[in-house]
């Protein structure tokens, strides 16, 4: 009688153990030539993978420039009270450390771009099978499985090339940056050096652009609003495109909610809210324009002795210029230039200047321009400039830039050289006309401002208060002017005298 196994199914004896042919199973074997192929086809498979990824590893970027990631950032000029008053830069980028960054930040770049970004090491693999399933059915890059990290690698390193070699660059590069650095750090490191478009590089530079208000005061619709511009910065601009830029905006909004950073109820207000931009030119000089043009004329020719650029340094600049000064010189030229401009134009040579060349050419001919600047006599400083009327019009500083005769201005320096010379205040000289001769024979005959001369003897203390030319002239000639010369070089006069 032969033992019976009962299974759940039935009953089975030792000569029903066959394959239903009644063949054997297959057994393997390393005498199996299909073994032996199969095993040659994974070795080179292997091999292959492992030379590519050899040849690609010979570009990724080294790990000490990992570890000391340093993009360009604007240098920053300062008032004396504190105040921005420019930024000079090659990308438009101030850093902002993370937690000075909202959580609604935060949130809406997770929950647009990276979910799982606090669950995996660099790379998602659940994603990455997903696109790759969809880019080989359409044979070309159409879904991306980009993590923030990987993105993060992307801006620093590798650029925007539609290629495999470059998703797997920056998949291992992730991995190095993920090893090398904490989430907290890689959020911060993609906020600040990501491109918001519109010359906006970074969160805080894209909220003074967009909004003119600094990082930290982004509310929730703002802040979902960045985050879509980062899914296409031309298509989605809120500048060019503001529709697009709205509906992706609530896209952003929408997958907050999804991802639980914001109820239905938030939802369901935050979407019907319009855009209300605020938008700041970057590049346009606001507080002090000339002040602060003479300022990075000043850094251009000192950057290559200090070895810095600043441009991209991220240097802060303080200067001695007070805006509230600024503030109450321009008020002044605001309050007297018209009248002073209508006093220049009823002289006689710009009455002929109108009859002659037409109402446009005398318009501009006409135009009264200024230079004004206050200076700290204790020190120096300069407290507020200003280097014409419109510095947009023109961006020619005459405090700075143009030469001009002194005039009386020059005579504090020709009065130091005669009392440091043995003269007087007491000393006394003739308020008459006087002839000079030029070094090419030309006559001069000085005139007073008042184009009158008292005939009396005058003390020098006199006629330093009265500004007369005619004791002036006389007491240069027997100093010499050489001498005084002297003395304005001294005193800091570097101009051709």
């Amino acid at each position: 009688m032969k033992r019976r196994r009962k299974t759940t199914t039935g009953t089975i004896t030792k000569k029903t153990i066959k394959t239903s042919s009644g063949k054997k199973s297959p057994k393997f074997s390393f005498n199996n030539k299909k073994t032996w192929i199969s095993l040659a086809v994974l070795l080179i498979f292997l091999l292959s993978l492992g030379l590519y990824l050899n040849h690609l590893s010979k570009d990724l970027p080294p790990l000490k420039k990992l570890e000391r990631i340093d993009p360009e950032i604007a240098t920053v000029v300062y008032s004396a009270d504190g105040e921005v008053l420019h930024s000079f830069f090659t990308f438009n980028r101030t850093y902002t450390p993370y937690e000075k960054i909202p959580k609604h930040v935060i949130d809406a770049l997770i929950s647009t771009e990276d979910r799982d970004f606090f669950n995996h090491w660099g790379i998602n693999l659940a994603g990455i099978v997903r696109a790759l399933l969809v880019d080989l059915i359409h044979m070309e890059l159409r879904q991306g499985a980009s993590t923030i990290t990987m993105q993060l690698a992307r801006n620093l390193y590798f650029g925007y090339a539609q290629t495999f070699d470059r998703k797997i660059k920056e998949a291992l590069t992730a991995i190095q940056i993920e090893r090398t650095y904490s989430k907290e750090e890689i959020l911060s490191m993609y906020l600040n050096i990501t491109f918001f478009g519109n010359h906006a590089y970074g969160i805080r530079a894209a909220a003074k652009r967009y909004f003119n208000k600094d990082v930290e005061d982004l509310n929730i619709e703002e802040a979902a609003l960045l985050i879509g511009i980062l899914k296409g910065q031309t298509y989605y601009s809120p500048i060019r495109h503001p529709e697009r830029a709205l509906k992706r905006r609530n896209v952003v909004l929408r997958m907050m909610m999804e991802n639980g950073k914001l109820t239905k109820a938030e939802y369901d207000s935050l979407k019907q809210l319009p855009l209300k931009l605020d938008l700041t030119d970057p590049y346009k000089m606001k507080v002090a324009p000339y002040f602060t043009e003479y300022v990075r004329r000043k850094l251009n020719q000192l950057q290559d002795s200090l070895g810095v650029n600043i441009y991209e340094d991220g240097l802060r600049i303080y200067t001695t210029l007070d805006t509230r000064v600024q503030k109450y010189m321009e008020m002044a030229i605001a309050k007297h230039i018209d009248a002073i401009q209508e006093r220049v134009r009823r002289q006689s040579v710009f009455t002929k200047i109108k009859e002659e060349m037409g109402d446009s050419a005398y318009e501009s001919i006409s135009k009264v321009q200024l230079a004004f600047t206050a200076i700290d006599p204790h020190n120096g400083h300069i407290l507020a400039m200003v280097g014409g009327r419109d510095f947009e019009k023109s961006k020619w500083n005459r405090v700075t830039q143009m030469m001009r005769q002194p005039g009386s201005a020059f005579k504090p320096f020709l009065y130091t050289a005669a009392i440091d010379n043995g003269f007087s205040p007491a000393t006394k000289y003739p308020d008459l006309p006087t002839v000079e001769f030029n070094p090419d024979s030309t006559r001069w005959t000085p005139q007073n401002y008042s184009g009158t001369f008292s005939g009396e003897m005058v003390t020098l203390r006199e006629a330093l208060r009265r500004s007369l030319n005619s004791v002036a002239v006389r007491l240069i000639a027997d100093i010499t002017p050489q001498v005084v010369i002297k003395y304005a070089r001294e005193m800091g006069i570097t101009t051709p005298l």
